[in-house]
């Protein structure tokens, strides 16, 4: 094992980088003037995915995960609502996904309900999960907790 000193680096004093504790919330970079942020743990939290192809994305979100596009949905997006408050944002661009990690978890009480799994690992005292890709091949998981 290595014997080295840990060094670790600075932190920032960005106003956009994350708070430290002993900051309070919503005065990070605060200017005279400015109004305070209203942004906390509670709020609506997104997902977002990237796909050169949106119809082909709306088509397979929509027949094989199950979801609805949202009215809220902008141009060159798709967003689907999918509940608690969170969304999946699908941002059309003409570059393909490099990602090589999970992007996006659903959380489900029956995993054998999503029409793309194939394969399903159970963890013993955890719970079941899948993966699966999506048209442009974003990592998609489901878990089932136990």
């Amino acid at each position: 094992m290595d014997s080295r000193p840990l060094h670790r680096r600075p932190r920032s004093t960005s106003p956009h980088s994350c708070r430290s504790n002993d900051t309070p919330a919503g005065t990070e970079g605060r200017k005279e003037g400015r109004k305070e942020s209203t942004w906390s743990p509670t709020t609506r939290i997104s997902a977002v995915l990237v796909s050169t192809d949106l119809e082909r994305s709306q088509r397979f979100y929509e027949t094989k995960v199950g979801l609805t596009v949202s009215p809220e949905t902008i141009r060159n997006h798709l967003l689907f609502e999918c509940g608690d408050g969170t969304t999946l944002l699908i941002h059309g661009r003409p570059g393909a996904n490099k990602a090589d990690h999970t992007q996006v978890r659903f959380w489900s009480t029956d995993i054998e309900t999503f029409k793309t799994i194939v394969h399903i690992v159970t963890s013993p005292g955890i719970g079941r999960s899948a993966w699966f890709k999506d048209p442009d091949e974003n990592t998609i998981a489901v878990f089932q907790p136990e």
